[in-house]
């Protein structure tokens, strides 16, 4: 009988490959290809297919969308997926989601490549047949029987340990690989207790669990949030990884459990946390002194207008310092704060107000007022947000209120990824021939570049008063980057 195989790949190398590693192997087997998702859904809506080989980054689809539009489409035809990583977690996951097989393309030769090819149509026909004998119970025990030997030799030829246990919590069946992982034989394990191969300190709770299981049964992976460990025959503990599937036979209820040795996995990740560590602690301390060099070059600004007598000068000088003095204060959060990706813009708003405020001898009868909604910016986004918030502020304190009272307003909103940050007061207002995109001054010339940087735009409110409103997207702040563990 023929087999349809369909294989959803875009590189042409990649599909000749496969043809040649099937070639002749099976004179029964079809190949049918596509190079992309659209094309592979039509032809599972044209032909009877047997079995899907897809790689999972496609031209109109990648990563687990691949694998759940192809399952949505052909909820009874095994796929087995390839991809260029080789992420254990995530083929854990796929297999969870019900996907057959999961190879990284640089382990697949011919000889995996036709044995799990073979293993996924087979499988899944021992479990087509297992579900019909069991929803029928038209099918005679012999055909039970045959069906349950066959799912024996699947077990058995599984590349990872697989493991069943029945109701009562015994071993009643295991495959070669779980005898090399614990370093027992099969007719030693076989009638005892699970929980022999476990640490002590688990057993008692586990028989807990997997009544709890059993009550509710569903293919799931083992609390992702617990460190699993199993326990050798000569006493040694190895960090497992283990997926259970419930099954129901003429013989009562099991538990199907692959069991995979994350041993490797763990160093890795023990190295890699070592290194992260490393990083963030360099990252840290490069943050702490670009805010101390930047603190002294404010130092420095203000020593020299202190020898300074011409007024305009010296105020220069200072509007400088306090331009640094915001760069600096982004550098101090990015310090002080646990994610070194980002930062928190309301609280540095809050912030830069207040030293700003604080700066300005003749601003005393001068209040402002916060409306600051949370949000996080990246480090490439904070810096020109920062120095626009010190000019208008700046310019507001200064020239908005010539009596010397008023109030200041500063408002954050955000909506989606959007970002609108307004600075406005009730003063003397803008000059009525004022316009601000030939204005010569440094100040309105940072703020018109500055929103450039940010592919913004800057808007000019009607009087009575001065507002000036920036708008721009935020950047995406990547979760976890730049992170303390």
């Amino acid at each position: 009988m023929q087999t349809t195989l369909l294989h959803i790949e875009d590189n042409e190398d990649d599909q000749v490959i496969l043809r040649e590693y099937l070639s002749g192997t099976d004179p029964d087997l079809h190949i049918e290809s596509a190079c992309s998702m659209a094309t592979g859904i039509e032809s599972l809506r044209k032909f009877s297919v047997d079995l899907v080989l897809a790689d999972l980054s496609l031209p109109d689809s990648t990563g687990i969308e691949t694998f759940v539009r192809l399952h949505d489409e052909a909820p009874n035809v095994p796929i087995v997926l390839l991809t260029g990583r080789n992420d254990e977690d995530f083929a854990v996951r796929l297999l969870s989601l019900g996907a057959q097989d999961y190879l990284a393309k640089g382990d697949v030769n011919r000889k995996t490549l036709l044995r799990t090819l073979r293993y996924a149509v087979e499988r899944k026909r021992i479990e087509t047949e297992l579900k019909t004998a069991i929803e029928t119970q038209h099918r005679d025990q012999q055909q039970i029987k045959r069906a349950e030997e066959r799912f024996r030799i699947v077990v058995e030829a599984a590349p990872n340990a697989m493991m069943m246990i029945d109701a009562d919590g015994r071993i009643a069946l295991i495959n070669s690989e779980t005898e090399k992982l614990f370093g027992y034989n099969r007719e030693a394990l076989l009638g005892q207790p699970v929980e022999v191969l476990m640490p002590q300190r688990f057993r008692r709770s586990h028989r807990r669990y997997r009544k709890d299981f059993l009550d509710m049964p569903e293919p799931r992976s083992m609390d992702s949030r617990l460190e699993l460990f199993g326990v050798r025959k000569d006493g040694s503990e190895i960090p497992l990884e283990i997926g259970l599937n419930p099954i129901t036979s003429a013989e009562g209820k099991f538990v199907l459990a692959s069991i995979i040795n994350i041993t490797d996995r763990k160093q890795s990740e023990d190295n890699l946390r070592r290194s992260l560590n490393e990083k963030l602690a360099l990252l840290q301390e490069v943050h702490h002194r670009v805010k101390n060099n930047l603190q002294i070059i404010s130092s420095l600004l203000a020593m020299q207008a202190s020898v300074l007598v011409d007024t305009e000068t010296v105020a220069k000088l200072a509007d400088s310092q306090r331009r640094v003095m915001s760069m600096a204060m982004i550098h101090d959060h990015l310090y002080r704060h646990d994610d070194m990706s980002s930062i928190d813009l309301a609280e540095y708003v809050r912030d830069l107000t207040a030293h700003l405020f604080s700066s300005y001898t003749q601003s005393a009868l001068i209040t402002y007022r916060l409306e600051l909604m949370a949000t996080r910016l990246t480090i490439e986004q904070s810096v020109p947000c920062g120095l626009i918030l010190n000019e208008l502020l700046t310019n507001a304190i200064k020239y908005a209120y010539p009596e010397g009272e008023g109030e200041i307003q500063v408002c954050l909103a955000v909506k989606g990824d959007l970002v609108s940050m307004t600075v406005s007061d009730y003063g003397v207002g803008l000059p009525a021939d004022f316009d601000w995109k030939a204005a010569k001054s440094l100040g309105m010339t940072l703020v018109h570049e500055l929103t450039n940087q940010l592919d913004g735009e800057l808007q000019i409110g009607d009087p009575p008063g001065t507002s000036f409103t920036v708008r721009f997207n935020k950047q995406s702040c990547v979760a976890g980057a730049g992170t303390r563990p």
